[in-house]
């Protein structure tokens, strides 16, 4: 039935290639295969009203194509869009409301809300861009002429069920020890020997990180463990070692790169902007107290070096790095934010180019106007070089848009942390504690203002492309088709949910 499928939308694209109109089909008499109506509605070019059976293989695909947006990292409003449209092209009524820590689903079914199929989904979030370009392709295209529902809901069984890229934990052991020197230079004004060290803290935050899916009481600590673990050390390095030179504050920030609330608390204020307040007001408090936790933690651990005297502010040298050399650094950089995303290698060009002109772009405004307006213009720049770009790799502007993000935060978010946050944890002043909250929000409020800014001059620019990029991608469309043994469509429902669960 696959092939015939198949066959059948070749062979229409073929009619309709040399002016060969195939405007109606006789249907079968028969209706006991369901797939036989999907390839007739899709070489007709319309979508028929949906059987009871074609009825619930819609409501589950809805549901799993829900499950597996949030998990890869879609925003809300992103996903509520997706969900809305994706109902109109397959004629199913749904509303849905994301929430921080779940989901709600409902189908009505008539005018008595009594009656309404509803779902109440809990989704644990982890980015992957390559897997959320690919759902949010499916989520764009399924119910067109080229992707009926029945290979929609194959295409995204093949993706959940297939492996992520860099997903093994040796890639992100990897990305966290790359991370940290390249952000102790291009960040936080260390020098070489800061770097040096700086691996050796990001390797063991790495090797903590990896603790939290085996002990998820652990994963609650991760902040606080992570960066009193950073911290004795540093404090040690500065100490002991004062012929190399090394900056505390450049170790113990780029240690904790990659656990640096900024992402989150911009998705959350983001999502606030565009109307979904509980679900970025949620987000906001957890990047908060993620902040929170990563500052005590930090005081607490240059404390426990007790026999060192109390360390001066600002007492970090500018190294002075040669550009070529920067160039170098920030390519490294590019890469460990490309694996730490799981990105997949066709999608690193883009993300290191939108990442290294947002960089530029912020360097270059910085010195001229200071941290929040060339955060605005930095973003700004960053939507719309990744809106072009997205034009000519045919992916998503978001993944591009992430990578831009990486290079932003870091140091923004470190910098209000240096100069706001951690030597006031220090000095025990709570007022000047709770500014360097406000700092931070207002970091990331500047990039989601350059970002909606984007977004109106290229109306693409924000979450995602709106349009369906029409482009024959052959390599992919072997995927549609792909089946294990002695399965089918209509099996286990309970056993394919725990799949779709990722």
């Amino acid at each position: 039935m696959a092939d015939l499928t198949r066959s059948l939308v070749y062979a229409r694209d073929y009619f309709n290639h040399y002016g060969i109109g195939a405007s109606s089909l006789s249907r079968p008499t028969d209706h006991e295969d369901p797939d036989r109506d999907e390839i007739v509605s899709s070489v007709q070019g319309v979508q028929q009203p949906s059987s009871n059976g074609n009825l619930k293989l819609c409501h589950k695909f809805l549901r799993n194509l829900t499950v597996a947006l949030l998990s890869y990292g879609s925003s809300a409003p992103r996903t509520e869009y997706l969900l809305e449209k994706a109902g109109e092209c397959l004629n199913v009524k749904i509303n849905i409301s994301v929430f921080s820590s779940s989901t709600i689903l409902i189908f009505p079914k008539t005018s008595d809300p009594v009656k309404d199929e509803l779902h109440m989904l809990k989704v644990d979030s982890e980015v992957d861009l390559d897997k959320l370009q690919r759902v949010d392709e499916l989520a764009n295209s399924v119910g067109l002429t080229n992707t009926p529902l029945m290979m929609a809901h194959r295409q995204l069984k093949s993706i959940v069920k297939g492996p992520s890229q860099f997903g093994a934990w040796y890639w992100q052991l990897f990305s966290y020890a790359l991370s940290s020197p390249t952000a102790a230079i291009l960040f936080f004004s260390g020098n070489y020997w800061d770097a040096v060290l700086s691996l050796i803290l990001g390797l063991g935050v790495g090797i903590l990180a990896l603790v939290p899916p085996i002990s998820p009481v652990f994963g609650n600590m991760l902040e606080f463990i992570s960066a009193l673990f950073v911290s004795f050390l540093a404090r040690v390095f500065s100490h002991h070692l004062p012929n190399l030179d090394v900056c505390f504050f450049a170790m113990a920030m780029s240690g904790l790169v990659w656990l640096l609330p900024g992402q989150n608390l911009t998705i959350g204020v983001s999502e606030v902007v565009e109307g979904s307040v509980l679900t970025g007001s949620a987000r906001i408090m957890k990047a908060l107290v993620s902040s929170l936790q990563l500052g005590f933690g930090l005081a607490i651990g240059e404390n426990l070096v007790w026999w060192a005297p109390k360390l001066e502010p600002n007492s970090c040298s500018n190294p002075n790095i040669p550009p070529s050399n920067i160039i170098i650094w920030l390519l490294g950089f590019a890469v460990a934010a490309n694996i730490f995303l799981r990105a997949r290698v066709g999608q690193w060009l883009g993300m290191t180019l939108v990442a290294a002109i947002g960089y530029a772009v912020s360097e270059i405004a910085e010195s001229k106007f200071g941290t929040e307006t060339a955060t605005v213009l930095s973003a700004l720049v960053i939507g719309l070089s990744a809106t072009l770009c997205s034009f000519v790799s045919r992916d998503i502007p978001l993944s591009m848009i992430f990578a831009g993000l990486q290079v932003l935060l870091p140091g923004g978010i470190g910098v209000q942390a240096r100069t706001s946050g951690v030597e006031k944890f220090l000095e025990k002043d709570t007022v000047s504690g709770i500014g360097f909250v406000v700092n931070m929000v207002i970091i990331c409020l500047s990039i989601t203002v350059g970002l909606l800014l984007s977004k109106v001059v290229l109306y693409d620019g924000m979450f995602g492309a709106s349009k369906v990029f029409h482009i024959k991608r052959m390599a992919r469309k072997s995927e549609f088709f792909e089946e294990e043994p002695n399965s089918s469509v209509g099996g286990n429902e309970e056993e394919e949910d725990q799949h779709m669960a990722i």
